[in-house]
């Protein structure tokens, strides 16, 4: 894979990169394979370090601020804001989307009645529409989009919607296999990116297998698909099948 001084997320995706590692090993300013290797060892000091910056991480993209982030982790504030500086260094292209967001959001803004508070709109390039209205910063005394909405909605609406699209291609494709789908095979529900399902038996889950081979294994041609054109999906958009009596625990 490419050195990590000029890599994006998107190139650590498409090699195969354990990002959490990835942002660990540039954290303590070790090497990479280093990191990894001592993961998959259960190393508990690298495993600790290396949940640490994954829960930095997703706080990061929720909007968090340092405070906040340094509770979570352990770590001190000034811990906390060199991660943010190490993130933005090791990803400056999702700054630079986030950024295009709320500025698009600000541009956007109109006020949204009788009150003071203003609602402004994004876009997301599969054509759902996000809505944002301000709050009052108690802190300082502004109308203010919340930076939580505003950089974790986008994305969240985006995966959701092509797990939906996704589960609703492989119902298609079973209920094509001569009308299995209630039969042999039950769609029960979609769990964050999961979806789940339960068979009547073995045959069943074969026919299951099969469908999920011919609908994910064209996932990236979906996702393009559902972007309407507007994006080259690059990044290998992987999946697995787990199988057991019970799906309870």
């Amino acid at each position: 894979f490419p050195s990590h001084d000029n890599v994006t997320l998107g190139n650590e995706l498409a090699h195969g990169v354990d990002t959490h590692s990835a942002l660990t090993a540039k954290i303590y300013d070790v090497d990479y394979k280093y990191v990894l290797e001592e993961v998959r060892k259960h190393n508990p000091v690298w495993v600790e370090r290396r949940k640490k910056t994954k829960r930095a991480k997703f706080a990061l993209q929720y909007g968090a601020y340092a405070k906040k982030i340094a509770t979570l982790t352990n770590w001190t504030v000034e811990e906390a804001e060199r991660f943010i500086d190490l993130y933005y260094q090791q990803y400056p292209g999702i700054r630079k989307w986030q950024d295009k967001v709320a500025k698009e959001v600000w541009r956007t803004a109109k006020p949204s009645g009788v009150d003071s508070h203003l609602k402004g709109q994004y876009t997301s390039p599969n054509g759902r529409r996000y809505v944002f209205e301000t709050t009052m910063n108690e802190w300082t005394k502004k109308e203010e989009f919340s930076p939580n909405q505003l950089k974790n909605y986008p994305i969240q609406g985006l995966a959701s919607d092509f797990v939906g699209m996704m589960a609703s291609n492989l119902i298609e494709d079973l209920m094509d296999a001569d009308g299995v789908v209630g039969e042999r095979i039950f769609p029960i529900n979609t769990i964050h990116d999961s979806v789940i399902f339960d068979v009547k038996n073995e045959d069943a889950e074969y026919e299951l297998v099969q469908a999920i081979g011919r609908v994910y294994g064209l996932a990236r041609l979906h996702m393009e698909r559902m972007l309407q054109g507007k994006r080259l999906v690059t990044i290998p958009l992987q999946y697995d099948i787990t199988s057991g009596t019970t799906w309870s625990k």
